[in-house]
């Protein structure tokens, strides 16, 4: 199928460069942080609990006999490592960081639709040097296959107005598996399924639609038989948006009421509605000023550079992606990956929040928007005062990591002065 975009594909050459570094970095990445059983603590063991489960009893059930608290994704994909395989943790390390230097690729692959060299390569080569994009393949969460999917959704729908409903549907298929990854992924492929009816045809956009709603449909059903009620995400929903979000954020640094927990011995289905209570409660007694000071405290979190070092790549690329924000809000091409980031970002700002980790998930699109930065203030500078004010600004971001232990101390300080 022909593009029809004036820029040309992507040398072979510069795809296979991209993978190379991007796998050789996490690997190196893997190594360093360790193979260790370390991995499978908390959301992690929860994860392989599900999947061990599946291959030993054909049960889909947790170490605490939950049957719905974790989307089935991730342990499905664990569990066919498993059974194919083996359960090394380190196996599972390797796999993902070959998923992450495929993700890279498809970065390469996605700029080329819009930008011609060597941005592309560009966009591959942040990719495959981001540590959002090389830290997830080490650890034994979802961020990083669901990066891949959402990027892959990305780059099956970027044909916009030409793009036919079988490409469409099958655009489909990782967009399901984000949303089987992580449930907040349904409500943007509903999203970006609108976008592409507006773009092209409601035909496009239905067919594309298509593979997630039967996803959810499939999930649910089998929720339906198992718990007795039609549960589409997780029974752990409520509670992370309860007791990982705004009215959490309300509690601990805004001198809010203390949040709840639910009874300890209460059923997987008592503590879903227990905490969907709360949440409702919440909502309904906050003060707008003080949910509109912890949504901003939750921002600040979500793109914090500290996590606990200073993350020198996030460093560099995050003021380039605010140029791309700008860059791409005329160009319906690539609207998407600003509106995607717009959609994330006030995600986890109501729930999830209290790491910066969640950004990982959609760290694709930062990368591309940061090329789109860089691309549109190379167009408006001379070649030498591009060039020498990329390797300034590479430089502060080195010297910053440097300086780590005490800039960090400095913004903790800042912090403290501000919510105090």
């Amino acid at each position: 199928m022909t593009s029809i975009f004036s820029a040309a594909p992507p040398p072979r050459r510069a795809l296979i460069a991209v993978f190379a570094v991007a796998l050789a970095a996490r690997l190196l990445a893997v190594a360093w942080t360790g193979r260790g059983d370390a991995e499978r603590v908390g959301d992690a063991a929860d994860y392989h609990a599900y999947a061990a489960s599946l291959v030993e009893r054909g049960r889909y059930e947790n170490a605490e006999g939950e049957r719905a608290s974790r989307m089935p994704g991730y342990p499905l994909l664990l569990a066919a490592q498993y059974a194919a395989l083996g359960r090394s943790p380190l196996l599972t390390q390797i796999l993902q960081c070959l998923l992450g230097a495929l993700t890279c690729v498809l970065v390469v692959a996605l700029a080329a639709r819009w930008s011609p060299p060597p941005w592309p390569l560009a966009a591959g080569l942040l990719a495959a040097l981001s540590w959002d994009m090389i830290e997830p393949c080490a650890r034994l969460l979802t961020e990083a296959p669901a990066a891949l999917c959402l990027t892959l959704t990305l780059w099956l729908l970027a044909q916009d107005r030409a793009l036919k409903p079988g490409r469409a549907a099958l655009a489909g298929l990782p967009a399901a598996a984000a949303f089987l990854l992580r449930p907040e992924c349904g409500p943007w492929a509903a999203l970006a399924a609108l976008y592409t009816a507006r773009r092209a045809r409601p035909s496009v956009g239905a067919a594309f639609l298509t593979a997630t709603l039967l996803a959810a449909g499939a999930w649910g059903a089998r929720n339906a038989r198992t718990l007795g009620r039609p549960v589409l995400t997780t029974t752990a929903g409520a509670f992370n948006l309860y007791g990982w979000g705004a009215a959490r954020t309300v509690e601990e640094r805004l001198g809010g009421p203390h949040w709840e927990h639910a009874p300890a011995q209460a059923t997987e289905l008592t503590r879903m509605d227990f905490y969907a209570a709360k949440t409702r409660e919440f909502f309904a007694s906050v003060r707008p000023a003080t949910l509109l000071k912890a949504l901003s405290v939750n921002l600040a979190l979500l793109y914090y550079p500290f996590s606990p070092e200073l993350d020198p790549t996030f460093a560099f690329v995050a003021p380039f992606a605010l140029l791309g924000l700008w860059a791409v809000r005329a160009d319906p091409r690539r609207r998407p990956l600003g509106l995607t980031l717009a959609y994330f970002t006030a995600v986890y700002c109501l729930a999830g929040v209290m790491i910066p980790r969640h950004r990982e998930s959609y760290a694709p699109l930062t990368v591309l928007l940061a090329a789109a930065g860089l691309e549109w203030t190379r167009a408006r500078s001379r070649p030498r005062a591009f060039a020498a004010a990329v390797a300034a600004w590479g430089g502060t971001c080195l010297a910053a990591w440097a300086a780590a232990p005490w800039l960090r101390a400095a913004a903790l300080a800042a912090r403290d002065r501000v919510l105090s």
